[in-house]
């Protein structure tokens, strides 16, 4: 088993790098949980309309990766640039958020859904590839530490604006001080590093079995080959299994997106608000927890066989909050927390496992689109069930889509599938 924490020093830094991203791109976002109670009150403007901003930024993120991915397969943006913009354009509209008193709820809930999109397309669509990059056999373990800034700085989001508030008696310092962060953060990315590790003088997967004279050529060669990948967009397009993996894999952020919903599902079993935001809490300390340890699994039985662990863990969890008594209920949260704590990290580790370092990017952004879908409507079709239905079929219903992901990826899809596929397009070709 490889060293899961032998990353190097400029490996390191890029994993801190990513999870400090996470932590604050997801703290901001996460903010609009006092906010909107706050606009709410002030405004009279709508819960429902505010809380929706996450599902359409989701929405516009599906179209976004498809055509980010086509751009990123063709060379017309790289990494660097692509954190450069969704830097500036991230801290440009999470200072409008200081003004939303002054903007109208349509123009607001717009102004934050493109925030969302910018925010998860730094976080889940470069920084991501930029791990993809520099660890093709470990990227599972470094997702593991850079992942768990996405629950802790959703929960953190709230804690920080409350503190700010009480200090300054204004939410407008707290976007002030995130539109600040940003633009460090988009120096940090944009000046300390490259798309491949190679590029500073690094070894992939900090491997030192190699001159960095080899190291070099391999990269030359690599790129030279994903220049003539057989993999266009036409054909991932028009393979099945690409779009299988895609939906099976989304089963994860189907389940994931239950969070959305923990106080309301807490207070609705009679837990008062304190109790509800202490569990919620513990949920996130699972989800950092296990983060690490899917990526640790990860590296010793792969990642395919991670994503069916996360996906009986799901299951357990849905039938345990089904059952409504208070083990169950507790079950049910660590349950969740260990799902958040996998997801981010499955989707990067699977693509580059059965595509390799150099045709990853080629199918990211189809795959990473698909698998948007299902958490853009995971959050409506689980409200709308615990609306009519009440909280436990709502989980149930999440519960059996991790059934469904279960059997796309353990029995549907195979490992060799993109080998059997070239094949194909090359005879196809001959």
């Amino acid at each position: 088993m490889k060293n899961p924490a032998n990353f190097g020093r400029k490996g390191w830094e890029l994993t801190l790098y990513c999870f400090v991203t996470y932590f604050f791109g997801f703290a901001a976002c996460g903010t609009m949980n006092m906010l909107a109670v706050q606009l709410n009150a002030e405004l009279g403007w709508s819960l429902t309309a505010l809380y929706s901003f996450q599902m359409i930024g989701g929405i516009i993120c599906v179209i976004a990766y498809y055509v980010l991915g086509t751009l990123y397969n063709k060379g017309r943006i790289d990494i660097r640039k692509g954190i450069m913009i969704c830097g500036v354009v991230s801290a440009a509209l999470i200072a409008l958020w200081s003004f939303c008193g002054n903007m109208g709820v349509t123009i607001f809930v717009a102004v934050a859904s493109i925030t969302y999109l910018f925010v998860q397309t730094w976080g889940r669509f470069f920084n991501d590839s930029h791990v993809a990059n520099w660890f093709p056999t470990k990227k599972g373990a470094v997702m593991g530490w850079t992942t768990i800034g996405l629950p802790v700085g959703s929960s953190m989001g709230v804690q920080i604006y409350l503190k700010m508030y009480a200090a300054t008696g204004d939410y407008r310092a707290c976007y002030i001080m995130f539109c600040a962060i940003f633009v460090v953060l988009m120096l940090w990315g944009y000046v300390r590093f490259r798309p491949f590790p190679e590029e500073l003088g690094c070894f992939p997967d900090n491997d030192r079995n190699m001159t960095k004279e080899k190291a070099a050529e391999i990269l030359e060669e690599g790129k030279r080959n994903a220049a003539i990948s057989p993999w266009t967009p036409t054909r991932i397009l028009r393979t099945w299994q690409v779009w299988a993996l895609g939906i099976g894999l989304g089963f994860v952020e189907f389940y994931a997106c239950i969070i959305n919903q923990m106080m309301p599902n807490l207070l609705s079993l009679g837990y008062h608000e304190g109790q509800a935001a202490n569990m919620m809490m513990i949920g996130t300390f699972c989800a950092a927890v296990c983060s690490v340890l899917w990526g640790i699994l990860d590296l010793k039985i792969g990642p395919r066989k991670v994503v069916l662990c996360v996906f009986t863990v799901a299951i357990i969890g849905s039938i345990m909050r089904f059952t409504g008594t208070s083990a169950g209920i507790w079950v049910s949260i660590v349950c969740l927390g260990a799902v958040l704590g996998g997801g981010p990290n499955i989707m990067i580790s699977i693509i580059s496992s059965l595509w390799g370092r150099y045709d990853f990017k080629n199918v990211f952004g189809t795959i990473i689109s698909i698998n948007t879908v299902f958490a853009a409507f995971g959050v409506v079709i689980h409200s709308a069930a615990a609306e009519a239905a009440g909280y436990g079929i709502a989980y149930l219903i999440q519960g059996a889509g991790c059934l469904i992901g279960i059997i796309i990826l353990g029995f549907i899809i195979k490992d060799d599938f993109p080998k059997r596929c070239e094949e194909r397009f090359g005879a196809l070709s001959a």
